[in-house]
């Protein structure tokens, strides 16, 4: 049985212009953890026409809560590497537990899903205790998302609605209250398009503004490429894990002499996986949260539907003059749905997306952010920290939406938005004059900044009748989604800087907003301008003015023994990046 978890949809729902309306009655803020959203101040929008940490500093995540809902039953296990197979199952055996998965290997040893053999027991921390070989438990815990959604209106050219990227008395919104991502935008990128890894309810990819933004997988073609009837090659280790033409439960099939399958447990469900990485057909991600290769969105009426399909058009609909601007329009999007068709995230489906993120990585997909707008409140997760930490380690940096509670997240922390770990990046959310929204999650240690999450317009489910939908939403959802999107720009202007400089030029950049002063780590909102054109030093820029030029070469020639000639001569004529 499933208790639905309260992690927060990371946005509030917003009045929207007139337009056609979804059958059905209307639909009601999701509840989060502690009140409700509509308990939290978080009104309407009404302006609608038609912690300063720096993650050196971050806590530790205090203990998981087993209050907080979960799948019963079942259990995400760290268990050390050392381990040896039969003795793993004889310690499930002994606490009357079954194996249902096992996610990729990390740092801090093995992790496995596993679940009681009886639906709805539960097993008592102790009983894990008596077991030195698991060095950690953590229920399998229900997330969802950080927003709530609205009608359907029709399509238009909306960018001056888009207060978030370009705002002023004119357009009849505060002034300067956005991230100047116009200005941003007269930078030209440099480097090959960078792809941002989005965790949430799927994309919408029959939408106009977002069907050229998906990232495709080039080693996938649509049923079984080759026609051997198996995944990949038949016969060949394709992705190189040791098993060959496995199923979706790790079976591999075996043959007698006149070359019949003989393995009665092979099921043969992934003869349509062509690069043999668990997902027949992922072209554009994968679905961890129903299992299958199309990320497709959920439809309906649930606050769920269409959120990650928002998220997507934040950080990347194109400039096509239709409906509203992605913050990066040259991005690649790999969609991962992992909410399942009810709206629901478990910590299961989401280590198999970081599983999946992680084997393109290393395959040589160029992701520099994983979107997170999603999460839960006093639900810390060794597992999921873990897996966030092997991830990150990759050279991806983690955004993370703070939270729509409402609350300090130093004093009851929003996961996974407040892990003690250098590259998540999280981000709460402010308004159209420039203040933290009501009912958003705040910490002068655990969140890092602030950006446009107010009442944000952006594309949404598709109808028979309109390929480029949009609608509004609000909330810490859509303010991580700017900070994503704005990473991609940078990272598409600066190829060559790395993850840990990206986000030293996202968080320098910042404006100082007196309303996150003691509130967040900078105490400032996004401005994706001012980080574009920070002049950080480097080595060989004496002068710290961004550039190795002959500024830098007369201060050595005067203070030969103060500056490092190597570092001269290695980056003269470069820029900073």
């Amino acid at each position: 049985m499933k208790k639905r978890l309260s992690i927060l949809i990371l946005a509030t729902a917003g009045l929207l212009l007139p337009g056609p309306r979804p059958a059905g009655p209307p639909v009601a803020p999701v509840a989060v953890s502690g009140p409700s959203l509509k308990a939290a101040g978080n009104p309407p929008a009404t302006v609608i026409p038609g912690p300063g940490r720096s993650p050196a500093v971050r806590r530790m995540a205090p203990a998981p809560s087993p209050a907080a809902p979960h799948v019963a039953g079942d259990y995400i296990i760290t268990v050390a590497a050392s381990t040896p197979p039969d003795r793993l199952d004889a310690i499930l055996e002994q606490l009357g537990l079954r194996r249902v998965r096992e996610y990729s290997a990390g740092k801090g040893g093995r992790r496995l899903l596993v679940r009681t053999r009886h639906p709805r027991t539960e097993i008592k921390g102790r009983h894990f205790s008596m077991f030195p070989e698991i060095t950690s438990v953590s229920p399998n815990y229900i997330m969802e998302l950080f927003s709530t959604g609205g009608p359907v209106f029709p399509n238009d050219p909306y960018f001056p609605k888009q207060w978030a990227l370009h705002s002023d008395t004119d357009s009849a919104f505060t002034d300067d209250v956005d991230i100047d991502a116009p200005e941003a935008w007269g930078v030209a990128p440099s480097g090959e398009p960078v792809v941002v890894a989005i965790i949430d309810t799927g994309v919408d990819e029959h939408h106009d503004d977002l069907t050229a933004a998906l990232w495709t997988n080039p080693l996938e073609a649509p049923g079984d490429a080759n026609g051997d009837g198996f995944p990949g090659i038949k016969g060949v280790d394709d992705d190189g894990d040791g098993l060959i033409d496995e199923d979706s439960l790790g079976q591999e099939p075996s043959w007698d002499a006149a070359g019949h399958q003989t393995n009665p447990l092979y099921l043969n469900d992934l003869w349509a996986d062509d690069d043999e990485n668990g997902y027949n057909d992922d072209f554009h991600g994968a679905d961890t949260g129903d299992h299958d290769g199309d990320p497709m969105d959920i439809k309906g009426l649930s606050d769920a539907a269409g959120h990650g399909t928002h998220v997507a058009g934040i950080i990347a609909a194109a400039h096509n003059d239709i409906g509203t601007a992605g913050i990066a329009p040259n991005v690649r999007i790999m969609v991962l749905k992992g909410f399942s068709r009810d709206g629901i995230l478990t910590s299961d489906n989401e280590l198999q997306a970081l599983d999946y993120i992680r084997a393109m990585k290393a395959r040589g997909v160029n992701i520099v952010a994983v979107n997170a707008s999603y999460g839960c409140q006093d639900c810390a997760n060794p597992s999921q920290r873990g897996a966030i930490a092997d991830t990150t380690a990759m050279g991806i940096l983690f955004v993370a939406a703070a939270g729509n509670t409402g609350t300090d997240n130093d004093i009851s922390p929003v996961y996974p938005a407040s892990y003690d770990l250098d590259r998540i990046i999280s981000v709460t959310d402010t308004t159209k004059v420039d203040t933290l929204d009501s009912f958003a999650a705040y910490g002068a240690v655990s969140v890092d900044l602030g950006a446009p999450g107010q009442a944000i317009i952006s594309t949404t489910l598709t109808t028979a009748d309109n390929h480029a939908a949009l609608a509004y939403r609000s909330g810490t959802s859509m303010a991580a989604a700017q900070v994503s999107g704005a990473i991609a720009w940078l990272a598409s202007v600066y190829p060559a800087a790395g993850p840990d400089r990206l986000k030293e030029r996202l968080l320098a950049g910042v404006d100082p907003v007196d309303d996150l002063a003691g509130r967040t780590v900078t105490g400032g909102r996004l401005n994706l301008d001012h980080a574009l054109r920070l002049a950080l030093g480097c080595p060989g820029d004496s002068r710290g003015d961004g550039d190795v030029d002959g500024s830098d070469l007369a201060a050595f020639i005067h203070f030969p023994t103060a500056f490092g000639l190597d570092d001269l001569v290695a980056g003269y004529g470069t820029t900073c990046q």
